[in-house]
């Protein structure tokens, strides 16, 4: 199976910003590990654009999970505020920013399909 969560990244910027977003000027970072090593994508969003960036930068909210589950919440098999409210990421920061980035999140297991090539 094909990663959805470079796939994810690699066309964030590209994205049409939902239009809830568009006002919203924050950092987010995904710390998101696999075994012992941990990814860290830092997504600005300033006056309606978005850019990414590698690496562990300071953030307005930082979202913690593994490789795995955060998959699994990119191909809608499971929901972010529910992998959050069972303790299977965490959060830290502004917790209101939670809401916002699920807009950012694919709409529909369509994406997932197409990005798993099927």
């Amino acid at each position: 199976m094909a990663d959805l969560i470079d796939r994810y990244f690699d066309t964030l910027e590209e994205a049409p910003l939902p239009p809830l977003l568009s006002k919203f000027d924050g950092v987010i970072r995904f710390d998101i590990a696999a075994d012992s090593d941990i990814g860290y994508w830092t997504v600005s969003i300033r006056c309606g654009g978005v850019k990414l960036s590698m690496g562990e930068f300071p953030a307005d909210c930082v979202f913690r999970t593994d490789r795995e589950l955060f998959n699994r919440i990119l191909g809608r098999e499971e929901s972010l505020i529910a992998s959050f409210l069972r303790g299977d990421l965490t959060i830290q920061g502004d917790l209101h920013i939670m809401f916002l980035i699920e807009r950012l999140l694919p709409a529909s297991e369509d994406w997932a399909s197409a990005s798993r090539g099927g």
